[in-house]
Formats: structure tokens, sequence, C-alpha cells
């Protein structure tokens, strides 16, 4: 099967400088990796992301299997503003479990309607992901700031989870414009970029 691994580092804005510093000790690292991937044949990319008036940077490695549509993700990396945190413990968790979320709906997450009717009502048929849908690999930072207030982290790593995998499968051509990421939809944007690619040659 062939698979093709990528990474995306998708910093945000902000327009204070310890940010800036700080995301340029995080990612300098990063960016060395994802020139290696290119030297060894594997596509990556960048983008940018933003949520509300802070800081929320993402990076992601994934693995697409272009025979079955399969996306795996092989690594997960928030890095949050948290102003000021109180509860170091409390905060990790909020954290990671905002990561989690954010692949449910990039991943799995979808309220199916057939006829005008609900078809998935049920938990039970409502995927989200489990322990074995989780990435080899996921991290998180909590960015804070000297003086400043406390800063809600509710659900805050959510939005650039999405944002990340599908600007990753379009590096590769392969544009997926909902969500969530599905094998199907994967395949038939594989079809449409190859139908693209027949038709300039």
């Amino acid at each position: 099967r062939m698979k093709k691994s990528l990474r995306l580092l998708c910093p945000t804005f902000s327009t204070n400088r310890m940010i800036w510093e700080y995301s340029e000790r995080f990612y300098l690292p990063a960016a060395e990796r994802h020139a290696k991937l290119r030297t060894e044949g594997h596509a990556g990319a960048r983008a940018l992301a933003r949520f509300k008036e802070h800081l929320r940077k993402h990076w992601a490695e994934v693995r697409v299997d272009e025979e079955t549509g399969k996306l795996e993700v092989a690594r997960l990396h928030g890095s949050v503003y948290a102003g000021r945190v109180v509860n170091p413990p409390g905060a990790e968790l909020q954290n990671e479990g905002s990561l989690i979320m954010g692949l449910g709906t990039a991943l799995f997450e979808e309220v199916a309607f057939a006829d005008g009717q609900v078809t998935n009502p049920n938990l039970s048929d409502y995927e989200v992901p489990s322990i074995a849908d989780l990435p080899e690999v996921m991290t998180h930072d909590l960015v804070e700031q000297a003086g400043a207030e406390v800063h809600g982290l509710g659900e805050t790593a959510v939005p650039p989870v999405p944002a990340a995998i599908a600007n990753a499968l379009g590096s590769l051509g392969i544009h997926v414009t909902e969500l969530p990421l599905t094998p199907e939809r994967v395949l038939a944007a594989i079809d449409r970029r190859n139908a693209r690619g027949q038709e300039k040659a």
C-alpha cells in the first residue's frame, strides 16, 4: 500500500513579542524535521490558523493510504495561549481533551440525515475517537505570560485541529472541503486530483 507522510506547521498571529519568541524556539526543530521529510520524498505544508484574539498553533503529521483513503494522524502537537495558569494539572488535561475532541471533529463526528431524519441519533451510532484512534505521539504546550490574567481554556485547542489536518491533505492535492475527513471523501478527492493530472498530461 502506498502511504505518504507529511507534517504541517500551523502558527497563528500574535502581536506579543513573547509569543513569537516562544514560537521560534518550538518550531525551529519542527521545521528541520519538515525539511528532512521533503528530502525523503514526502510532502509537507504550512498553514495559518487563528482563534479569537489569542495564540493557537498546532502541528500534525499524518499518513494517507491512497488506495483506501484511510487517514491516520501519527503526531499531533497543540500550543495554546493560557495567560496565567492557576491549576497546571487541570489545564493540561483540558488541553489534551481538546486535542482529542478536535480529532473527533476532523475524522469521525457527523450527524447524518436521510429523508429529513437523523439516522444516527444515539451514541452507539455516533462515532467519536477511541484510545486506538489517538496519534502515536500527542503533545501540547500552555503558553503563559508574566502579569497576564487568567485565560479560559475550555475547548480552545479544538478549532485548529481539523484545519491542520485538512490543509495537510491539501498539500498533497487532496482537497476535502467537508468534515469529517472520511475515507470515502478522501478517496473522492484523490480521484479528482488524479483526473486533473490526466487532463494536464
